[in-house]
């Protein structure tokens, strides 16, 4: 879920033309008001609604640096593909002054 949230919001910020400030609230409050509900609920509920325990398990796993490994390649890894893709479209297409000096 760390991940899917992580590429949205990375997404969105490259996608980003002229930043303000709400832009940047909105970002880091998104990212910031996740890890603090879900750090949380993982603190209080020991076993919420007779599902299996999460207990303590966003905890351990902040504290290791293989998660953080794993959030910045699986960031890297899911955007590449479509800045890339981005990147060759955006390259290929002909502006009206390509066109005119060609003709």
């Amino acid at each position: 879920m760390t991940c899917c949230l992580l590429v949205m919001l990375v997404y969105v910020a490259i996608e980003t033309r002229s930043w303000t400030v709400i832009h940047v609230v909105a970002l880091s409050g998104s990212l910031i008001s996740f890890f603090v509900l879900t750090l949380m609920y993982q603190s209080v509920c020991v076993s919420c609604f007779n599902l299996p325990s999460t207990y303590r398990v966003m905890h351990h796993a902040l504290a290791d640096p293989m998660y953080w490994l794993l959030m910045l390649l699986t960031t890297v890894a899911a955007l590449a593909p479509r800045l890339a893709w981005s990147t060759d479209e955006d390259g290929l297409q002909k502006t009206h002054s390509d066109v005119a000096a060609i003709t």
